[in-house]
């Protein structure tokens, strides 16, 4: 690995909607980050070898416009 570089678990992007009564709903998380220099690389979505290979693209896809990455 790159010296500045880091790999972050559970990265979390959002805290969450503001539902009723002031509670917050559940927030936006990648499962990994990748940071170089505290730039954000790109998120990676993991799931369960059951699931299948498309499942988490929608989420990747979530996280990288919310960063502004690719």
């Amino acid at each position: 690995m790159a010296q500045g570089s880091l790999i972050r678990r559970e990265y979390g992007l959002s805290p969450g909607r503001i539902d009723g009564l002031g509670r917050r709903g559940k927030g936006l998380t990648a499962e990994y980050a990748l940071v170089r220099r505290n730039r954000k690389l790109a998120m990676i979505a993991a799931k369960a070898l059951d699931k299948p290979l498309t499942e988490g693209v929608g989420q990747a896809k979530d996280c990288a416009l919310k960063l502004s990455i690719r």
